[in-house]
């Protein structure tokens, strides 16, 4: 396997990182082990209009940031019936 094939990890050490949340701006820190999007509540507007919060510090070159997650809602996954 040639260098170009291998992936370059997408955790590294666990560190409090700055976040914006993507709905109101507010900037917070979080203890994480990457770079990527956090989908916890944001303190300010919980993330009520499905937002999400985003690292504000660079991701190394030595790392990659991981996939962002597909959100779905309920009807999405399963049909609601009563």
């Amino acid at each position: 396997m040639g260098i170009q094939n291998m992936k370059k990890p997408t955790t590294g050490k666990y560190s409090q990182k700055n976040y914006k949340c993507e709905g109101c701006g507010y900037e917070f820190t979080v203890g994480t082990n990457h770079w990527g999007a956090i989908y916890r509540s944001c303190p300010r507007c919980r993330n009520e209009d499905g937002s999400v919060n985003r690292c504000l510090e660079p991701c190394p070159e030595t790392h990659d940031l991981p996939p962002e997650w597909k959100m779905v809602r309920l009807g999405d996954i399963v049909e609601i019936s009563r």
